[in-house]
């Protein structure tokens, strides 16, 4: 009698056994399919894909110094969050930067970059004149000196500010320092745009003091808020 309950006894604590182990491997499925489910919840492939002899660099705006940079077409595994986006494709080229959120698998590609400021500096000692004989043709600019010009975004676009030579006291050379002004003058300081369309360079604005974003959808933002800056 004896042998048979010390028989039940050990089966009951093999019982036991099995049972808490299930108990234990279950927890430790389920804590293995949260963290998988974690995993993949949180985090989203992200592929960079940079064009030709660019660059594309990702790093977090959680103060995370590490980052991610790919010359050729790379994928990477990113938590969910904001994340700082710089394009770059070398000396003739202006560094682009922007802020995405990532929540969902994407694919990043460069986008069309503006050339740098010395690019487009070397491109306008070839447009100058070609750009002015355009303004020429729908502008009378002579009462006026053509001061501040540039080139913008890929060299098809261009602005210069008119200055009134009215502006300052007649008679003094233009090299004097401090040229006095006119006070007798009436006339504003003006700014024009222009754009290369087939070869051809052509006035896209009338010229004015100021130029709006709203009323000038054609032209990029970027072009308008340059504009508004030249001679300043």
């Amino acid at each position: 009698m004896d042998d048979n309950i010390y028989t039940i006894s050990q089966k009951r604590k093999k019982l036991l056994v099995i049972i808490l182990l299930a108990l234990v491997s279950l927890v430790v499925l389920i804590l293995l399919a949260s963290l998988v489910w974690n995993y993949f919840a949180t985090q989203k492939t992200v592929t960079l894909a940079p064009t030709d002899g660019t660059t594309i660099t990702v790093k977090a705006q959680n103060g995370s110094s590490k980052s991610m940079t790919a010359t050729s077409q790379k994928s990477f595994r990113l938590k969910n969050g904001s994340y700082e986006v710089s394009y770059s494709g070398g000396a003739d080229y202006r560094e682009k930067k922007e802020i995405i959120n990532i929540n969902k698998n994407l694919t990043i590609r460069t986008p069309i970059l503006d050339y740098s400021l010395a690019k487009l500096d070397s491109l306008l000692v070839g447009e100058r004149t070609a750009a002015r004989a355009a303004l020429a043709a729908t502008f009378d600019a002579g009462g006026y000196d053509l001061l501040s010009e540039k080139l913008f975004v890929r060299g098809e676009w261009y602005g210069v500010v008119l200055l009134p030579k009215s502006w300052y006291k007649p008679g003094v050379p233009a090299d004097y320092i401090p040229r006095p002004l006119n006070i007798n003058n009436t006339s504003d300081v003006l700014r024009t745009v222009l754009k290369k369309e087939g070869g051809q360079w052509k006035v896209v604005t009338k010229p004015s003091i100021i130029f709006y974003i709203d009323d000038h959808r054609d032209v990029p933002e970027s072009v308008i808020r340059s504009i508004n800056r030249l001679g300043h």
